[in-house]
């Protein structure tokens, strides 16, 4: 255990989804008291038909991805500053449902200056190939909260996107990462070896190579746990290496 309390910020409706999310959250010891709640949205619902085999066979999803505004954001913004005055770091990892305007960017990006606490952004924008949210959102996260944040930690298809460079990124580990912004830079699934999965952490003075063992039926979200171990490990003052080790070491998920 690393020892952390959790405050989460994000977006529901007034329905009976957001009740057992909160309940959820109770189970899990995580303060949800930073939940804001918009009646124009439902609170985001997936389902999914799985086979034994673990093969997808229908989604449906239940959400609204409007970009919040007016007293919707101001009410984010404030649950923001309230809870950010006791944090230690502050963890950016939206799935683009709408919650981070751009005024919800700056107002982690400056309550984290007030208190001179790490903003880690893990910039959720696509993989595979493709880009999982409109282009100008995509952009406006790059220009617009990427060179704020304290540390980042996107996919090898988000670091070459978000550079306009190879997706190569061992051919110049230092010079994609370096041009995105904040130090550190930690790529995850910056390469594939025999030897398993290769995570890249690059600052203005170093940088760490970590290879992991390749795993099977590993499920979605894993680079969010990713984010929120390194950001733990860092806090209980590990160094980057350290962290990065222990974040893709033995029995954590790849």
């Amino acid at each position: 255990k690393l020892g952390g309390r959790v405050q989460v910020i994000g977006l529901v409706g007034a329905d009976s989804d957001a009740d057992r999310l909160r309940r959820d959250f109770d189970a899990l010891s995580v303060d949800a008291g930073g939940l804001v709640v918009d009646p124009e949205r439902c609170t985001t619902r997936k389902l999914r038909v799985v086979t034994t085999r673990n093969q997808q066979v229908a989604r449906v999803d239940y959400e609204r991805d409007a970009e919040i505004a007016g007293s919707i954001e101001q009410a984010a913004v404030a649950k923001i500053d309230e809870l950010a005055a006791s944090a230690d770091a502050i963890l950016v990892s939206d799935y683009l449902k709408g919650l981070v305007s751009r005024g919800v960017a700056r107002a982690c990006v400056d309550a984290g200056r007030r208190r001179t606490i790490p903003v880690l952004v893990d910039p959720i924008l696509g993989d595979a190939g493709r880009l999982y949210v409109a282009e100008p959102t995509a952009a406006a996260i790059r220009d617009g909260l990427l060179p704020l944040a304290t540390i980042a930690t996107p996919n090898l298809f988000e670091l070459a996107w978000l550079t306009g460079s190879s997706s190569d990124a061992l051919t110049d580990p230092a010079g994609a990462p370096r041009r995105l912004g904040p130090p550190p830079v930690v790529v995850t699934s910056a390469a594939q070896t025999g030897e398993g999965i290769v995570t890249l952490a690059v600052t203005a003075e170093e940088i760490i190579v970590r290879t992991s063992p390749r795993q099977p039926d590993i499920p979605n979200g894993a680079g969010d746990l990713f984010a929120g171990l390194l950001l733990g490990y860092l806090l209980n003052g590990r160094s980057l290496a350290a962290a990065l080790a222990s974040a893709r070491g033995p029995g954590a998920v790849q």
